[in-house]
C-alpha cells in the first residue's frame, strides 16, 4: 500500500515539474517573439531615420551656375547678350 501511495506522489511530483517546465517554455517562447519584435522595430525605425536624412537632411547637389568656355570680352558680350534668366 505504501509503495502505491509513492508511486503516486511520484507521479504527481512529476506531473508538477512537467506542468512548471512547460509553463517556463511558454514564457520563453512569449519572450523570443517579444525580443524579435522589438528588433523588428528598432530595424524599421533605423531604416526610416535613414531615409528621413537621405531625403530631407542632406543638402541637394549643387548644379554649376557659370558653365561659360569663354573668357574676356567674348565673356562679356555673353553676359550681355545671352539668356535674360541668367544674369
Amino acid at each position: 500500500m505504501d509503495a502505491v501511495l509513492v508511486q503516486q506522489s511520484h507521479a504527481a511530483i512529476l506531473i508538477q515539474q512537467t506542468r512548471a517546465l512547460h509553463q517556463r517554455q511558454v514564457i520563453q517562447k512569449e519572450n523570443l517573439r517579444r525580443h524579435c519584435f522589438l528588433l523588428l522595430i528598432a530595424c524599421i525605425i533605423c531604416q526610416v531615420s535613414a531615409l528621413y536624412y537621405q531625403f530631407f537632411l542632406t543638402p541637394p547637389p549643387k548644379i554649376p551656375y557659370h558653365t561659360s568656355a569663354l573668357t574676356g570680352q567674348a565673356w562679356i558680350l555673353e553676359l550681355m547678350t545671352g539668356h535674360p534668366d541668367r544674369i
